[in-house]
């Protein structure tokens, strides 16, 4: 018995995916058609074949066998269906062969490789079709991987010099006879982009920081030159002026004109009037006096985000000189209180019964985004074999 039901198993499996495959036909197409069924990448190393695949257009991919079985059933206009006008199209129209997207794509990868040091790869498509039915390949010559070679900088800002040589180049990736690797450059000016804004230069931008390559000094090596252009004069150290709180209604951005309240080194204006200022301000962190830091900022985010009461959080700058900046934390809050309700029915070994649960919310009981929850379960279980039915309440 049981090999029979194996053997009708397999025979299901098999009369499935001959179903399928029979299903991915092109007989629905016109003559000047074609359907990509096959799609590979050769001579790209291992470990960027993946990546590679990416940047082939989606509308050349092969399709899902189930989900172009379906289409070719509700929604080829060929086929003789009578269905309701107004049907959801279901499952995924024929990925057609379109020469101008294999081109494409083939672009797309070569530009891929480029950015993996493969300086002179070239991406050469290869197109078979038989029976309406179409295998691309694209043909990869990615030539010898490009290392680094030497590496110059050169900074207008001293001061930004000294964070870069200090706390971003021992931790860079990008080192001679490495790899050269586009990310890794991406990753270097993202880490001093961090460590200035950190450090309270607040005009600092990404945009600073370029970078030259050159690889015609020596083969197959590619000398690296990285420049960034911030005087002295138009990069300052930021320090925090004046901190505002403000906790806005629900339905809308600005309040009427209530004056603010002196809490501490905060200003505080909460147009609900249910808020506190100090429970909150121990996840502002953007502080008086304190230098302006992007971490800082980031964290308070984190923490306001994480008490769960604030539908949206906003922290605003404003100069006031040349030197200091005045920070607003703008709060909207979520409903004060939710009710939610749940039910499950179990039925297992003999065992049949019900489950509600209640889940009250209080987002603000203490007036400072304190978060309170009361859960409340009541259960029926009924037991067959012994024949009597078990109640129980939890809090």
């Amino acid at each position: 018995m049981n090999n029979k039901r194996r053997f009708l198993f397999f025979a299901s499996i098999t009369f499935l995916l001959l179903f399928f495959e029979s299903c991915r036909s092109a007989k629905y197409l016109d003559e000047d058609q074609s359907l990509v069924t096959k799609v590979d990448i050769q001579g790209v190393p291992t470990e960027l074949r993946e990546s590679a695949y990416q940047y082939i257009s989606n509308e050349i991919r092969p399709n899902s066998a189930l989900n172009l079985t379906l289409y070719n059933i509700f929604n080829n206009q060929k086929r003789k269906v009578i269905k309701p006008k107004r049907i959801r199209q279901v499952g995924e129209p024929p990925h057609i062969l379109d020469s101008s997207l294999v081109d494409l794509s083939a672009l797309q990868i070569q530009r891929f490789l480029q950015t993996k040091g493969y300086f002179k790869a070239h991406v050469s498509p290869q197109i078979e079709t038989n029976k309406k039915k179409t295998h691309i390949h694209f043909l990869v010559e990615k030539d010898t991987l490009f290392r680094v070679g030497n590496i110059e900088t050169e900074f207008d800002n001293r001061h930004i010099e000294l964070i870069y040589h200090t706390e971003v180049e021992p931790f860079s990736k990008v080192k001679t006879n490495e790899p050269y690797d586009m990310d890794r450059l991406v990753a270097l000016r993202e880490a001093l982009y961090m460590s200035a804004r950190d450090k309270g230069y607040y005009d600092y931008l990404r945009q600073h920081m370029r970078v030259a390559i050159d690889t015609t000094k020596t083969r197959y090596f590619a000398d690296l030159k990285i420049q960034v252009s911030s005087s002295d004069d138009t990069l300052r150290v930021y320090k925090i002026n004046d901190v505002r709180l403000v906790i806005h209604t629900q339905d809308q951005l600005v309040g009427s004109n209530i004056p603010a309240d002196t809490i501490g080194e905060v200003l505080f204006t909460d147009y609900t009037n249910q808020y506190k200022a100090k429970p909150l301000m121990r996840y502002m962190f953007l502080k008086k006096g304190e230098n302006y830091s992007l971490a800082n900022e980031n964290i308070s985010y984190d923490r306001l985000y994480e008490t769960n009461g604030f539908r949206n959080v906003r922290i605003n700058y404003e100069k006031v000189d040349s030197s200091r900046l005045n920070v607003t934390y703008e709060l909207i809050p979520r409903a004060l209180m939710s009710n939610q309700i749940e039910g499950e029915y179990t039925f297992s070994s003999g065992m049949r019964g019900f489950n509600v649960g209640n889940t009250f919310s209080h987002r603000n009981i203490f007036g400072g985004s304190e978060l309170l929850e009361l859960k409340v379960r009541y259960g029926l279980l009924f037991d067959s074999a012994l024949g009597r039915i078990a109640v129980s309440e939890n809090l």
